[in-house]
């Protein structure tokens, strides 16, 4: 990566900026998190607002530092630096093809199956106490709604709210850790990022049941898609191709995990034994690719 400071890297880890940057995106977030908790917690009617809420902690950060300290360069302090590349779109595929891998590596678990959109959405519904016969349209057509339409939108409406996080991670983060190199700069916005999600983790998100070791195994997980997103935040040279990638990730885990029955840890699909095998795979084959080039741009 080329840096876009003056700075010397070594001295890049921690600085002023930085600090008020974690102080505005932590700060913001984990107050969020309080009224979650005060407020009955994530069954409670405010928790999914809210919980959007909380994800933009790191957009107004990231644009509260971009005006003090960017403002003669703000389109690249947050990653505003391209117009549509492929690569953009590439990182779908991408997101798709881990959701994928992901789901088959849990299908090796024991007891694991197979059960298919049709009885995933069935297992759902009666989970949630709903009659299937007041349902006003079939489970057939269901499965068809949810592949044509509500995983797209999904996709779409994901990518676009993911921005929030990204303007913060992959735009003026990324922006400013940019000279401590690919791997050490974005293994600690990985770091940074998982331990950011550490109070809805606590409170039951991601890995319900597991509020201590649940922390370490999101930030475990964050560790190993940081690179990938990374490296399509570099390839892509946008934060769009970063938001499109962690979007179209949020939209799809849920779908795996519906189709396999929903298992619970450590065969939880994306965030269990198959995420974390699929990640670090790609990771190794971008440390092969990366040592025989200097640069995916």
């Amino acid at each position: 990566m080329k840096s876009t400071q003056t700075t010397k890297p070594h001295s890049l880890f921690f600085t002023r900026q930085i600090a008020l940057f974690l102080l505005v995106c932590f700060g913001f977030s984990w107050f969020v998190a309080a009224v979650i908790w005060y407020t009955g917690g994530l069954h409670s009617s405010l928790a999914f607002l809210l919980l959007v809420v909380y994800m933009f902690g790191p957009a107004i950060a990231a644009i509260i530092c971009a005006c003090l300290f960017d403002r003669k360069r703000w389109k690249q302090a947050l990653g505003f630096t391209s117009w549509p590349k492929l690569i953009w779109f590439g990182g779908l595929a991408l997101a798709i093809m881990i959701v994928i891998g992901s789901t088959l590596v849990s299908l090796l678990g024991l007891d694991v199956h197979w059960i298919g959109f049709k009885k995933g959405l069935q297992q759902v519904f009666v989970a949630k106490n709903v009659d299937l016969d007041a349902l006003p349209l079939s489970l057939d057509q269901l499965v068809w709604l949810q592949i044509l339409v509500n995983i797209p939108v999904g996709i779409a409406i994901n990518s676009f709210i993911l921005l929030s996080e990204e303007l913060g991670w992959r735009g003026w983060l990324f922006d400013r850790w940019r000279p401590l190199g690919f791997w050490r700069g974005n293994l600690m916005i990985g770091f940074v990022w998982g331990l950011w999600h550490a109070p809805v983790i606590a409170l039951g998100y991601n890995y319900p049941g597991m509020p201590i070791a649940g922390i370490f195994l999101m930030i475990g997980f964050t560790l190993l898609i940081a690179p990938i997103i990374g490296w399509l935040r570099e390839a892509g040279r946008s934060v769009f191709a970063a938001s499109i990638f962690h979007g179209t990730i949020n939209a799809l885990a849920g779908v795996g995990l519906l189709v396999i029955g929903m298992p619970d840890m450590p065969w939880s699909g994306m965030l269990g034994i198959g995420g974390f095998v699929v990640l670090t795979t790609i990771c190794l084959m971008l440390l092969v690719l990366r040592r025989h080039q200097a640069t995916f741009l």
